[in-house]
């Protein structure tokens, strides 16, 4: 206590306390108003928002790829079915209508006579008839001698999903084949019963109808997994939201595929199939994916963004909320020495048996104590606000809050520290408040347009070159992120900006300790 004057201290506290009150009463409304503000308005609802865009979007693509592809399957399976199913009822019931009974009495009789499938087919056949007689007989083996309409489509249908199978063996999943054995299988039954109702009707209208519906109904109820959770699509469409996304699709596909047979009507069969499935693929791409990678990374990296910690971590507390501390430090840092000696009145208390040491010591700690006292009143303003809020889905806790505000602090105090050098080494006001202050200020300048380059803003917003300003700053040891992160290494920080303090203030006495005064 002895390198304390008490007078002196009251002194300095009485010429700036007009400042200090004024600067921490709307430094404490500013910081309650951004708690109170972001915390009710529920700022998490923003990020869910944007998550949503991505989510939905994400939906719709896969409706989209799902029923074009399925249409696209169900709507081949159908051409086949009628005109296989048409090919074997003409061949049963007009072309051999008066030897098949007599074909197929021929191969039992080879059968019985201890003959195979094969040598069977051989003897009955020549070499015009044996393809014609393979069909009949593979026909009798499943349905006898019915050889009516009902049982053609039923064998034919049978036919077209065996070899479906077949085709889809080895490509995928089986589970996810069987789904779609089940897809084309229903779509053709219910196309067989729908056709003796509506004789009219067509593949297209059908297969596009028929596969929305499917699509629609079986997705509705589906969960897809989404940064950690379970999203249920019913949450976010209704099933004729999803019909009516599906049959778009359908109907746009139909369109642009039309177009192309009618300008290219000598294409192959590969081009045409490679011409499908460019048409499903650009018109299922998802808003999202159609994006470049590094784009579309920066929109996930939005939708995931914490604005709460954003607007209070990064930008008040490493900008804004240090504003006015700032212009008190400065003004203030000024008062205790420069000003002093500018104006004459320091000459009044050296002149009394107080020490030059003393003088600079005591207006240090003056300047510390009300840089203490500020960021204890903001610790506690912060601490209140963040109780009345719902801070369950915050990424942030109390503890969080409290190095929020020490990080503040030893930032100010080595602004402190460079404006109480500057106070002891210029004798003249306009000197000390122009370098001091010029100082103080470009740094929190270099932090403003650093965070427009650092990792805490979203990608699509962020300028990498900007970052460059972060090296000129002392604010950037005061490293919100790592505190974020819980990644402790943000104490180095602390400890390197309480370090420029001390070596300042120091260097700042023994300055004044030692220079000549114009007393």
């Amino acid at each position: 206590m002895m390198l304390i004057s008490r007078p002196l201290f009251k002194q300095s506290m009485k010429a700036n306390l007009g400042n200090f009150i004024f600067v921490s009463l709307i430094t404490c409304i500013m910081l309650a108003i951004v708690i109170l503000v972001m915390g009710n308005l529920q700022i998490d609802t923003i990020q869910k928002s944007m998550s949503d865009i991505f989510i939905e979007d994400g939906i719709k693509s896969a409706c989209k790829e799902k029923s074009i592809s399925y249409y696209n399957l169900a709507y081949d399976t159908l051409d086949e079915f009628d005109e296989k199913c048409n090919s074997l009822d003409n061949l049963f019931n007009v072309t051999l209508i008066d030897s098949r009974d007599e074909i197929i009495e021929n191969y039992n009789t080879c059968i019985n006579n201890g003959k195979s499938h094969d040598e069977a087919i051989d003897e009955i056949s020549n070499e015009n008839t044996k393809t014609i007689n393979e069909v009949l007989i593979s026909y009798y083996l499943v349905n006898g001698n019915d050889f009516s309409k009902n049982k053609i489509e039923e064998y034919t249908c049978n036919l077209i999903i065996d070899n479906i199978k077949q085709q889809l063996h080895g490509l995928i999943p089986l589970s996810e084949k069987d789904y779609v054995i089940s897809v084309i299988s229903s779509g053709v039954d219910n196309y067989i019963n729908l056709r003796k109702q509506q004789p009219s009707i067509t593949i297209k209208s059908y297969a596009s109808d028929y596969i929305s519906g499917f699509i629609s109904d079986n997705l509705i109820s589906q969960k897809i997994s989404y940064n950690n959770y379970n999203i249920v699509i019913s949450d976010y469409f209704t099933v004729d939201e999803l019909n009516d996304v599906c049959k778009k699709a359908i109907l746009v596909y139909n369109a642009e595929l039309d177009d192309y047979i009618i300008n290219h009507p000598d294409c192959s069969k590969e081009e045409l199939d490679k011409e499908k499935n460019k048409l499903i693929s650009e018109n299922s791409s998802s808003l999202f994916l159609s994006f470049d990678e590094e784009l579309a990374n920066s929109l996930s990296e939005l939708g995931n963004l914490d604005f709460f910690t954003l607007v209070l971590g990064s930008i008040f507390y490493k900008m804004a909320g240090l504003l006015l501390p700032f212009i008190f430090i400065i003004m203030c840092s000024n008062n205790l020495i420069s000003n002093q000696i500018d104006n004459g009145s320091l000459a009044f208390v050296l002149s009394t048996p107080v020490k030059r040491n003393k003088v600079a010591f005591t207006q240090l700690v003056y300047l510390f104590v009300s840089i203490l006292t500020m960021y204890l009143l903001m610790t506690l303003v912060s601490v209140v606000c963040f109780k009345l809020i719902d801070s369950s889905k915050l990424s942030i806790d109390i503890y969080d809050l409290f190095l929020f505000n020490l990080g503040g602090f030893v930032t100010s105090l080595s602004i402190g520290g460079i404006c109480f050098l500057t106070s002891c080494i210029f004798n003249r006001s306009k000197l000390c408040l122009g370098i001091g202050g010029g100082i103080s200020i470009f740094f929190l300048v270099c932090t403003i347009l650093g965070l427009f380059g650092s990792d805490v803003m979203p990608a699509i917003i962020r300028i990498s070159s900007m970052n460059y300003f972060n090296y000129f700053t002392l604010v950037s040891f005061f490293d919100i992120s790592k505190i974020i992160a819980s990644d402790y290494s943000f104490y180095i920080g602390f400890c390197i900006l309480s370090g420029i303090y001390l070596i300042t203030s120091t260097i700042g006495i023994i300055v004044f300790c030692k220079k000549d005064l114009p007393l």
